[in-house]
This record gives C-alpha cells, sequence and structure tokens, in this order.
C-alpha cells in the first residue's frame, strides 16, 4: 500500500481568499441595506461588528432562509476582520468553543475536513457575494 502525502495549508490560498472577503464586507458595510417586504421567502443575514484592537473587529454573522424550518436553523460565523492586513478571516462556527486550525489531523472525531479553514472562508465568500448579488437581506450592525 502507498502511503498518504500529508496534507499542507495553501497559505497563500487562504490569504488571498481572506482578502476578498475583506472587500465584500467592507462593501456590505458601504452600500447599505434595502428594505425587504414583509412576509417574503429571503435570506437573513444579521451580524454584530466591534472593535477588538486597534485594527481588528469581530464580526458574529448569522444566516437563514426565514421561513424556519425544524431541520435548519441557519449558520452562524464568528470572523475577525483585520484592517491592517486587509482581511477577514473565519474563527469560528456554529459558537464553538475552541477556534478552527489551519491544519487538522484527518481523520478526526469531528469529522472535520483537513483544509476545514480554507473550506469556511470560501463559504463566508460565496454567502457574501451571494448577498451582495441578490441585496435582499436583512443587515443589521452596531460598531
Amino acid at each position: 500500500m502507498a502511503a498518504l502525502s500529508r496534507y499542507r495549508v495553501d497559505l497563500l490560498r487562504l490569504q488571498e481568499v481572506c482578502a476578498t472577503n475583506y472587500q465584500q464586507v467592507l462593501r456590505l458595510i458601504e452600500e447599505g441595506v434595502p428594505e425587504v417586504p414583509a412576509g417574503s421567502e429571503v435570506v437573513i443575514l444579521s451580524w454584530t461588528l466591534r472593535p477588538y484592537s486597534l485594527h481588528t473587529w469581530v464580526a458574529e454573522l448569522h444566516w437563514q432562509v426565514a421561513p424556519l424550518t425544524l431541520h435548519y436553523a441557519g449558520i452562524h460565523l464568528r470572523i475577525h476582520i483585520y484592517h491592517d492586513a486587509r482581511m477577514a478571516e473565519v474563527v469560528r462556527v456554529q459558537r464553538r468553543q475552541q477556534q478552527i486550525p489551519a491544519l487538522q489531523k484527518y481523520p478526526n472525531p469531528r469529522g472535520q475536513a483537513a483544509d476545514e479553514k480554507l473550506q469556511l472562508n470560501i463559504f463566508l465568500g460565496e454567502l457574501l457575494a451571494f448577498v451582495l448579488r441578490q441585496r435582499q437581506n436583512s443587515l443589521s450592525y452596531n460598531v
């Protein structure tokens, strides 16, 4: 049997994705939010922004489709927005207590992929791009 090669973090790809996410987060903040008709089935995106340090904000983002069902309650992401590096990175998902490591042993008890951090940041970018395209969201933020 051939030995499995060890997964290596693609740091340049992760940085590229996080830089794109940063630009999309800034667009969401700058462009404002259109009104959403009452009773429509739309994507609901809510977040809270707060300063963490001089150059870093923390965003708690919750995404769901209305109306809620028992099978799907939405997704909760914690994002660090680094203004000095111009990057936005997912650091937690679904209110997990631990941060997401860039590299994980695989297989692992949680069933997470070896490149889970990269996949989550790609998902954030796709979600932000969707919201920017559709412009059908309910967005509230506190700075």
